[in-house]
């Protein structure tokens, strides 16, 4: 199984997830690929309808081949950001891959009744989960209260 980590420095936490190589592997190993170092990103968590963040990556300077959004999804198992219990929704500690930045669900909140243009690539693992909520509301609390940018490292978790 491969695995990818998420560094959330400003709070001092850490997760990993293991990527969904049979349910997405299109869109899974897209990011694995895009992961061949570290990526400092910048975080933006939505502000009113539920815990979901946003981490873009230094704009690149070409468009990449394949970038999903909201119109034109990446994959036909683009799911909504909602929480529920069937695959077309999302659940705490999914991630999704959009082309060249990703999404991340830190809570069992969201109600955002939109495609999310990307697909489902790793799930957080269970062990991780009580860190993912705290540093997602962390970097909520950059956004709302401190007015600063919260930071996130996406990185490939070698065995």
């Amino acid at each position: 199984m491969r695995k990818i980590k998420l560094e959330f420095p400003c709070c001092g936490k850490e997760v990993t997830a293991t990527l969904l190589d049979e349910y997405e592997p299109k869109c899974a190993q897209q990011m694995w690929d895009f992961l061949e170092t570290p990526k400092k990103t910048f975080c933006h968590p939505t502000i009113s309808t539920g815990d979901l963040a946003v981490c873009f990556p230094r704009t690149p300077r070409e468009r990449p081949a394949d970038v999903g959004d909201q119109t034109t999804p990446m994959t036909d198992k683009s799911p909504y950001l909602c929480t529920g219990d069937d695959d077309m929704s999302v659940k705490l500690g999914d991630v999704l891959w959009n082309g060249y930045f990703f999404t991340f669900v830190y809570g069992d909140s969201l109600t955002e009744p939109l495609v999310s243009g990307g697909g489902k690539v790793a799930v957080v693992d269970p062990e991780c989960i009580e860190d993912l909520k705290i540093a997602g509301k962390d970097l909520w609390y950059h956004t709302i209260f401190y007015h600063t940018i919260g930071i996130v490292v996406a990185s490939r978790k070698e065995n």
